[in-house]
This record gives C-alpha cells, sequence and structure tokens, in this order.
C-alpha cells in the first residue's frame, strides 16, 4: 500500500509538472505571438487564472519617465464578472499601487509581494471588499528587465495559503517573459518613433530642396529674362544714338537742317533713355549696398503731386490720356526727401501711362490716414500720415503677381512683353518708400486696371525702416477701389 501511494504521489508531481510545463509552453508561444503588449498580457492573465484556478487576475505597467508609477489602465481577467465587478471598479477607482497595497509593495521592493492570508493583513476597505467577495488570498509580482520593474501582475485566490516554490518560478518565469515582450514593444515604439521622425525630416528635406530648387530655376529664369530684358534696353537706345550719328554724319554735308535736327533730336531721345536705365540700375545698387541717403524738409504734398504730373505731360498728350488729380481740401504738409518721393510717383505714373489704353484715364488721389509709428520702442502706435493711389485702366496685375511686381526684375506676366522694361521701377518705388517710414502694394480695383497705394507719415524724418514684411503689405491694409 505504502508503495502504491508512493507511485500515486509521483504521478501527480509528474502530471503537475507536465501541467507547469504545458502552462509555460502557452505562456510563452502567446507572448511571443501577441500582436501588442495588451494582448500579450490578456492572454497570460486568463491562461494562469484559469490554471491555477485563481478567479481575479490584473496586470498594469509603468511609464518610462517615473518607474515607480502605473501610468496604464489594467488589463483584467476574471472568472466572474458580475460577481467581481465591484473589485474592478474600486481599483479602477483608486490608486492600486498605494503604499501598503499589493501591487505598492512590489514596486517598493521590485520582488514579488504575497498576501498568503488576507484577513491577517490591515483591513483596509479593499481588503474589506476582497473578504465580502471570498477571496482569501493575493500575490503580486513585478515584470522586470533586468532590475527595472516595467509592469505589475497581481491575482487573487480564492483559498489562503503561501506558494509553492514550484508556481513562484513558474510565475518568475512568466514574468520575465513578459518583460521581454515589454521592453520589445517599447523598442518597437521607440523605432516606429524614430522612423516617423526620420520620415518627417526626409519630407522637410525634400521640401527643403523642392523649393530651393524652384527658387533657383525662378532666379535662373528671372536671371535669363533680365539679361535678355537689359540687351534689349541698352541695345535699342544704343543702336539708335549709333546709327543717327552715323546717318548724320554721312549726310552732314547734303542734308536739310531740318533733317540734321530730327536725327540731333532722336540721338537725345535714345541717350535720355540711356542715361533713364543707368540712373535706375545705380539707384538699386546704392539702395541694396550703403543704402539711401534722404535729405528731409517741409513739402506741400500737392506741388509735389503736381510737379509728378507737369513731368509727365508729354506722354500723356502723345497716348491721349487723361489726368484726374483728386487731393485732400486742406493743406497737407510731408517732412520727406521731395525729389525721392516725385521719382516714386513718376515711376508709377510712367508704368500707368505705358499700359494704359488711349483716351483712359489715370486718377491720383491722396486723404489723411494714421500709419504705425516705426520710430520708438512702441511701434504700435500710429501716427498721422497720408495715403496717395494712383490708378489706371490698363490691362492690370494678376493677383497673384500683386507682391511679386515689387521683386527685382520682375515684370506682370500681361506687361512684360511689348513695352520693355527691366522690372526695376517698382522696386526701387519700395525701397523709397520704405526708407521714409511707409509702405506700397498693389491691388486690383473690382472694374479693372490696377491701384498703386502708399502710404507715408507726414513727418518721416526720424523714422527707422520698415520692416521687410511691413513694407510688403503684410500688415492688414485697407484695399482701395479708387
Amino acid at each position: 500500500m505504502r508503495d502504491i501511494s508512493e507511485r500515486r504521489g509521483a504521478e501527480e508531481v509528474l502530471e503537475q509538472d507536465t501541467s507547469y510545463s504545458h502552462l509555460l509552453q502557452h505562456v510563452a508561444e502567446s507572448a511571443n505571438q501577441a500582436h501588442s503588449l495588451d494582448e500579450a498580457l490578456q492572454t497570460v492573465l486568463r491562461l494562469i487564472g484559469e490554471h491555477m484556478e485563481w478567479p481575479i487576475g490584473f496586470a498594469t505597467y509603468v511609464g518610462d519617465q517615473s518607474p515607480t508609477e502605473s501610468t496604464s489602465s489594467a488589463k483584467w481577467y476574471v472568472a466572474d464578472e458580475e460577481k467581481y465587478r465591484p473589485f474592478q471598479m474600486r481599483m479602477e477607482q483608486t490608486d492600486a499601487q498605494g503604499s501598503g497595497s499589493l501591487g505598492g509593495r512590489v514596486l517598493a521592493s521590485g520582488a514579488p509581494a504575497l498576501m498568503p492570508d488576507l484577513s491577517q493583513e490591515e483591513q483596509t476597505p479593499t481588503i474589506n471588499l476582497l473578504g465580502q467577495l471570498g477571496i482569501k488570498a493575493g500575490y503580486g509580482f513585478p515584470i522586470l528587465i533586468g532590475q527595472d520593474v516595467l509592469g505589475l501582475l497581481e491575482f487573487y485566490a480564492s483559498e489562503a495559503g503561501p506558494l509553492s516554490q514550484r508556481v513562484a518560478k513558474i510565475m518568475e518565469v512568466v514574468s520575465v517573459q513578459l518583460g521581454r515582450v515589454l521592453e520589445r514593444t517599447r523598442n518597437e515604439k521607440k523605432l516606429r518613433h524614430h522612423q516617423d521622425e526620420l520620415k518627417t525630416l526626409v519630407e522637410e528635406r525634400t521640401r527643403e530642396l523642392l523649393t530651393a530648387k524652384e527658387a533657383a530655376e525662378d532666379a535662373k529664369h528671372a536671371k535669363c529674362e533680365f539679361l535678355s530684358n537689359m540687351w534689349h534696353e541698352l541695345r535699342t537706345p544704343m543702336h539708335g544714338i549709333l546709327s543717327f550719328s552715323a546717318l548724320g554724319l554721312e549726310k552732314v554735308h547734303t542734308a536739310t537742317p531740318e533733317k540734321l535736327g530730327t536725327y540731333f533730336e532722336l540721338i537725345k531721345e535714345s541717350g535720355q533713355r540711356l542715361l533713364k536705365l543707368i540712373n535706375s540700375l545705380l539707384d538699386l545698387s546704392t539702395l541694396e549696398s550703403d543704402g539711401l541717403s534722404l535729405s528731409f524738409q517741409r513739402q506741400y504734398l500737392r506741388a509735389l503731386v503736381e510737379t509728378s504730373v507737369q513731368q509727365s505731360e508729354d506722354v500723356l498728350k502723345e497716348k491721349s490720356l487723361k489726368m484726374n488729380v483728386e487731393g485732400s481740401e486742406e493743406p497737407m504738409v510731408l517732412s520727406c526727401d521731395g525729389a525721392r518721393i516725385i521719382q516714386v510717383m513718376k515711376n508709377i505714373l510712367s508704368n500707368a501711362m505705358k499700359y494704359s489704353p488711349a483716351e483712359t484715364t489715370i486718377t491720383i488721389r491722396w486723404f489723411p490716414q494714421s500709419v504705425q509709428d516705426g520710430r520708438g520702442q512702441a511701434d504700435s502706435e500710429m501716427c498721422p500720415g497720408v495715403c496717395i493711389t494712383i490708378r489706371d485702366e490698363g490691362v492690370g496685375i494678376p493677383q497673384d503677381e500683386l507682391e511679386s511686381v515689387f521683386d527685382k526684375f520682375v515684370q506682370s506676366s500681361r506687361t512684360k512683353t511689348g513695352a520693355g522694361g527691366i522690372g526695376l521701377g517698382l522696386a526701387i518705388c519700395r525701397k523709397i518708400v520704405m526708407a521714409h517710414g511707409g509702405r506700397v502694394w498693389a491691388d486690383n480695383p473690382p472694374d479693372g486696371g490696377v491701384i498703386i497705394c502708399l502710404v507715408l507719415p507726414l513727418d518721416a524724418s526720424g523714422h527707422k525702416q520698415q520692416d521687410e514684411e511691413v513694407a510688403h503689405g503684410q500688415l492688414k491694409h485697407t484695399n482701395i477701389g479708387g
């Protein structure tokens, strides 16, 4: 009988060992095949709970930043959801890893924590609730990577009693396996994060390279167009000067004085055109390098406008254009460089006359308008100023080119053929206006044509030059339809 009992005991131990081996195998397979950490924890909780006949099991894992605080909601296994729901609700509403709790002991020690008989523990509300639910013991285990606690496993049993060494060893192996899954999951997450960062960096760099490529292509195109226009603008007047000079020399003894006078007049016109081009290039060079030296004096705005119009009368008559001047009733006095402001208005008038059909009207208006004060630290304050608008009834400017026409060597796509020019006039205008603490922009009135708006402080002396984004009209401004 003794031999039979010993044999049966050995068979039971062997059967139990086989059962535990199968459990470890299933746990390892489930942990390795799981698509996520949550799935692995859920499966392991169920396998162990069912095998050990522990009716409650849950797992939490610890955040990377604070290895002593659980930052994730628990993953649960319960044999009877309705029966044990009060315990689930309590654990989700309280600090499951608080001081003295089963999870808190595991986190504090980094080792398994056992409550083999809950009746011998301090009778906290949680312990009392477990007792009411028929739970007699609790066992907590760390999920480890090396010495670091990455998560927690807690199980609760219906029977009191210590863990056997065999079960404790099994739980140690399970904890290590889950730690590897957790480490793998976190490494995969970090890898995805780095991949996303790399992808973002590559996309940003690609956009930058494409932008740089487009900018280089635009610059190359602008350069080619500039050289082409420059060649045309230089060659045409130079060809006129050389041709009419040669013709005059050839016919100096045979041509009538009137004919020779015509040759001289054409030579003069070609020379003036060439001089205007050279002056524009010199102006731009000065503005780009040393800045603009301004001579501020008190000027009547009406006198500046009338001077600009008078110096344009020949072209107005030649093209049969009308000029309409509408100014404020009260005299407006500016402290500015009068010659430079006249230059700005003449440049704008020149464009307006160049691209306006015959028998149309160019309108100049001015009226008071406050402008941003740029003289002190309180740049948001406003100071007295004036708005000057010059409107034509010509071909207009495409909406997406209203800003770019103020760049160097850029012309509107509607005006860069047939009428000449190298795209410097408006760029110079903007530089001069900026030097006066003002701004300039273009608008398309609803009924056609284009309107150029200048805003200048009445006292520009002492103003610092406007920032580029201000001068480029990026501050909110009033659209003026004329």
